[in-house]
């Protein structure tokens, strides 16, 4: 049986084909490199991931890179996201501002923490069920369909071809509830969730987590200075 494909259905396709495979390409190169503790810092492994610690004035600051398994999954490829533990087992009880906080990288750059609130936008994400559509009946993704008609030409259908590519609205539910709570922490309390800072790159080499430690009336602690390394 002769199957033909006419000159615009041809150029949908390859254009379609084009387009996903600048946006894999985007998503793959977005997480080049990955973040692991530096020289000379306290390694602190936490499952599949490790980070790294550092206290001053009794305040342990712990903090993991690669850590963001949650909504958006391409979260990486905007800002650089970090899963922060603060531990005060100080005297004093001491404030948690996401201001408090920067990356430095060694080209100078300073990377501010932002609340999720400021990261706005959309992410790019693989849809759940990237070859699956749910409509009338079930079936498959695919560029085309089988016509049973006499001439058995396939034929463009977009009920059955859906983009395997999805836009999320920025920020997420998920980043919302998991970024790290502003509050004060008292003495033998701790606070963990992730700060979003500025995009580091996906080729950075080297990046310091600075935190600037502060009692809950705002008289300066000390600094914590945190360093990791691109693997």
């Amino acid at each position: 049986m002769h199957v033909s494909l006419s000159g615009h259905m041809l150029r949908s396709m390859v254009l379609n084909g084009f387009v996903l495979a600048l946006l894999a390409a985007m998503t793959l190169a977005g997480c080049a490199t990955t973040l692991v503790p530096g020289p000379g810092a306290t390694p602190v492994p936490a499952g599949r991931v490790t980070g790294a610690a550092a206290n001053a004035a009794g305040v342990t600051v712990m903090a993991w890179p690669e850590a963001w398994t949650a909504a958006p999954r391409s979260l990486s490829t905007i800002v650089t996201p970090f899963l922060v533990t603060i531990d005060n087992a100080g005297r004093a009880p001491i404030r948690v501002r996401h201001d408090d906080f920067e990356l430095v990288s060694a080209d100078g750059r300073h990377l501010a923490s932002r609340s999720p609130y400021q990261v706005t936008g959309f992410a790019l994400d693989r849809a759940p069920y990237p070859f699956l559509y749910a409509g009338p009946g079930f079936g498959f993704y695919r560029p085309y369909r089988w016509s049973w008609g006499p001439l058995g030409d396939p034929f463009w259908d977009d009920i059955y071809y859906r983009d395997p590519w999805v836009r999320v609205p920025l920020p997420t539910a998920d980043m919302v509830a998991m970024a790290l709570p502003e509050t004060v922490v008292q003495p033998g309390g701790r606070v963990t969730g992730f700060l979003y800072f500025d995009y580091a790159g996906r080729s950075v080499t080297q990046v310091d987590l600075t935190a600037r430690l502060y009692d809950a009336a705002g008289a300066p602690l000390g600094v914590v200075t945190i360093p990791f390394v691109g693997h």
